[in-house]
């Protein structure tokens, strides 16, 4: 269900990531181009009514997204047995099978969440539980409410973040704004997949492990997201001990490599350092039966020289600026002609919930039934 239906809506973008936090908002027309409006480093409720225009011209949709360092997502399959398959299933049976099954599975991930955000268990936040696919009698549907059927399957998401990133957040959810909550690296999947159907992503990170993303609609899981025990930081960690330097002279000799502004002997250590730790990536991804395009997201420019394909498995570069075109969406002037890549982090969430088409009459009530379990 498309979301937008003013000619033109505002929307704010709140990126959760400790200190790196930002707000920013956008303004988007009919015509699907994109505006900004401002952007600031902190969370500032008050600056957001100087920036208020005519209620009949604009609409409030609030968008969260967080870092992989500050959440947890969990996806799942489910299945309900109906007790009388000829009564059309109404929004409080649906509802009431879905919180009770939140709540159970909460209760069973809520230890290995913690852990993997590296929180203490009673720090770990349910933020938002909902159904990403339903399945009535084997027909995908957009939403099983009114139909008749004896099973009802689908594919929910759970996501997770700590206390303290609850508590910047819980503003945003009672603001009464419209409120679509996400994490930055399943938005850049989803961005890709609206424009390209199956898609994978691999966020390659500096520290901790790698995360692979995929979404395959008609696949058995539909979502997939899991950790490779790969990161930036072990091939930087023996550049910088093979010749003793510090981690900020160590990134400036990778640069100028990737300038080739490093003498031959440098370039081929380098080569002899990258090339087993690219192939030990490629294997990690195999090894988790990836296969086709991969696009990839990192903090570095990978070399592009070096082959970066094994098997079925082939990496390639995001495509920022692909993605929004065949989309349709242009970006306003107050963008700079470079800044697709450097403004994605905020683009992305907005094209996943331009593309939402969850149903807010089971996605509106399972939210606030699930807030409950905050103080356990």
């Amino acid at each position: 269900m498309r979301i937008f239906s003013g000619a033109k809506e505002k929307f704010l973008v709140y990126e959760i990531g400790g200190d790196d936090s930002r707000t920013s908002c956008f303004f988007i027309d009919e015509d699907r181009k994109i505006h900004r409006a401002y952007n600031f480093s902190l969370f500032n409720f008050d600056l957001r009514k100087r920036f208020e225009v005519k209620k009949e011209n604009s609409s409030n949709h609030s968008i969260v997204a967080l870092s992989p360092d500050f959440s947890a997502v969990r996806f799942f399959n489910f299945k309900y047995t109906r007790p009388n398959k000829d009564l059309p299933i109404d929004e409080i049976e649906i509802e009431n099978f879905l919180a009770q099954l939140t709540q159970k599975m909460f209760l069973e991930f809520r230890e290995e969440v913690g852990e993997e955000m590296e929180r203490e268990e009673l720090d770990t936040i349910l933020l938002d539980s909902r159904p990403v696919a339903f399945f009535v009698d084997s027909s995908l549907v957009h939403s099983p409410v009114g139909l008749r059927g004896r099973e009802v399957k689908g594919v929910l998401e759970l996501i997770f973040t700590d206390r303290a990133s609850f508590d910047l957040i819980q503003p945003i959810i009672y603001s009464g704004d419209k409120v679509f909550l996400t994490t930055k690296d399943k938005s850049e999947l989803m961005a890709i997949a609206h424009s390209a159907g199956k898609s994978a992503l691999l966020d390659i990170r500096s520290g901790g492990k790698s995360i692979y993303l995929e979404y395959e609609p008609d696949g058995k899981e539909i979502f997939r997201r899991q950790f490779l025990d790969w990161s930036l930081g072990d091939f930087f960690g023996k550049v910088a001990d093979f010749w003793a330097l510090s981690p900020s002279a160590t990134l400036d000799i990778y640069d100028r490599y990737l300038n080739n502004n490093v003498s031959e002997r440098v370039s081929e250590q380098i080569d002899k350092i990258w090339k087993p730790a690219l192939n030990s990536l490629l294997s990690e991804l195999v090894k988790i039966k990836a296969s086709g395009r991969v696009h990839f997201k990192s903090p570095i420019e990978l070399p592009q020289s070096l082959p970066l394909k094994k098997g079925r498995v082939e990496l390639k570069d995001y495509p920022h600026a692909e993605v929004l075109s065949k989309l349709g969406f242009e970006l306003g002037r107050k963008f700079k002609s470079e800044s697709v890549e450097e403004n994605f982090p905020q683009l992305a969430p907005l094209v996943e919930c331009y593309y939402d088409k969850g149903d807010e009459r089971i996605n509106h009530p399972l939210r606030r039934r699930i807030h409950w379990l905050i103080s356990h």
